[in-house]
């Protein structure tokens, strides 16, 4: 799940090929991208993994880890 997100985060956050993305990187203290992209993020990975995330939800998630087990704990959509 981490290379997908990886993927994802390079893709949609313009994050450098030479940045090890790891469970601790920090979304507000790490990334520097601004609202538009983080929208099309989290668009993203809810197509991805079907899922939901609102966006207030998202903001309390602070690393990917956080994020990787929001993922984990929702339920899937059709």
């Amino acid at each position: 799940m981490l290379e997908r997100i990886s993927e994802l985060m390079r893709d949609k956050l313009g994050v450098p090929d030479e940045m090890a993305i790891t469970d601790d990187i920090s979304f507000k203290d790490d990334l520097l991208s601004d609202s538009f992209e983080m929208t099309e993020f989290i668009m993203a990975v809810e197509d991805e993994y079907r899922i939901e995330i609102s966006v207030e939800e998202f903001a309390t998630l602070e690393t990917v880890a956080d994020l990787i087990n929001c993922i984990n704990d929702k339920p899937l959509y059709d």
